[in-house]
């Protein structure tokens, strides 16, 4: 119904917006010349199944990975139990993310892996891919972040991450 205020009400089902169309909040003009877009166009929910690209032989325990698409942002969340450690000198690189990165998006999150030989990982994305790789810092602060690899993950280690990222 909409009422004589303007609003729209619905007392019981969805609102639909026909596709390539969203909600527009551009009648608030606060973007500023900078602000390419005011339509929310997209949201989603779901589940992602990770897997391990490189850098160890397999995933023990899948638990329920979730992501959420707002707009052009993604957040994603994962658990997971690493199976055995194969003393993999590979890149350590997990993939399936729900939405592959485009070119010049560089995202970093945070991540807790359990068992690893290494304090402070950083999971970031491979742009053009749907992987992330991993990174720590040295403790010799003349050295470059040093690439995760899969025999520093220990074996049935746990992997707890959020992140998010930016998508076309």
């Amino acid at each position: 119904t909409v009422k004589s205020s303007g609003d729209c009400q619905i007392n019981d089902g969805n609102l639909v917006v026909a596709s390539g169309h969203g909600i527009s909040f551009a009648a608030t003009a606060d973007g500023g010349v900078t602000t390419p877009s005011e339509l929310l166009d997209d949201y989603e929910e779901g589940t992602w199944t990770p897997t391990i690209v490189t850098g160890n032989n397999n995933i023990d325990s899948n638990i329920k990975n979730t992501y959420t698409r707002i707009g052009n942002q993604v957040y994603i969340q994962l658990y997971f139990s690493t199976g055995t450690n194969t003393g993999n000198t590979e890149t350590f690189i997990i993939g399936g993310l729900p939405f592959t990165i485009p070119n010049g998006c560089f995202n970093i999150g945070s991540v807790d892996i359990g068992k690893s030989a290494h304090v402070g990982i950083y999971p970031r994305t491979k742009i053009t891919t749907t992987n992330l790789e991993f990174f720590y810092s040295s403790a010799d602060v003349s050295t470059d972040r040093q690439l995760v690899l899969g025999n520093d993950i220990g074996a049935s280690s746990y992997i707890i991450l959020s992140i998010a990222y930016l998508i076309n």
